[in-house]
């Protein structure tokens, strides 16, 4: 008998599909093998590995923009130690039509000791000269070095984020389960409670 108030064709619906008595229960709603602790262990622990994975990401992406940061400062190194070997060149070539003017004869107008200071100054260029190259070997070597990495980093955030989408995937399924499970309780306590009113 439903109680005082009650609808009878909701009292009526679950009949179909669940039984009156509470002996009738079936043991897998009791001892329900969806919340054993090593089922609930391992969706905690997916949960887990989820956030594990979010906060490499997250490294990954911060290591990423550093990286770029770097590289954006280095070409624009770069660029400045191109300009300087360009001017550098000049000053060489400038030197050396001196020197030639000087060799070539006295009437020049250059002094020994200008020629002395001019050959000091081309010696120096030089130097700076070779020092730039290196520079600019060096920035061209790490470029390389930076570009393999980002591309490193680019496969393994896909990668990351396909697990992380699975892991999600298992997550989301294991919920339902878990709504699905608390439903039929629901309805089951609100049938033994119904016949306990009854009698």
């Amino acid at each position: 008998m439903p109680p005082p108030g009650s609808d009878p064709s909701s009292a009526a619906a679950p009949k179909s599909s669940f039984p009156e008595q509470i002996d009738e229960i079936p043991v897998g709603l009791i001892e329900d093998d969806l919340l054993e602790a090593d089922l609930c262990n391992d969706v905690v622990n997916s949960l887990h590995r989820v956030y594990k994975h979010y906060k490499k990401i997250v490294l990954r992406s911060r290591l990423k923009s550093s990286i770029l940061a770097i590289k954006a400062e280095g070409l624009q190194e770069v660029h400045a130690l191109k300009q300087e070997l360009a001017e550098k060149d000049a000053v060489i070539a400038d030197l050396k039509r001196q020197l030639a003017a000087a060799q070539a004869g006295g009437s020049s107008g250059v002094t020994q000791e200008e020629l002395v200071q001019s050959q000091r100054e081309r010696n120096q260029a030089l130097r700076d000269c070779a020092e730039l190259r290196q520079a600019y070997a060096d920035l061209e070597e790490y470029k390389k070095t930076i570009e393999k990495q980002l591309d490193g980093a680019d496969k393994k955030l896909a990668e990351n984020m396909v697990t992380i989408q699975k892991f999600n995937r298992h997550k989301e399924r294991k919920d339902k389960e878990i709504d699905d499970l608390e439903e039929v309780a629901r309805i089951v306590i609100d049938m033994v409670q119904c016949n306990e009113n009854g009698l």
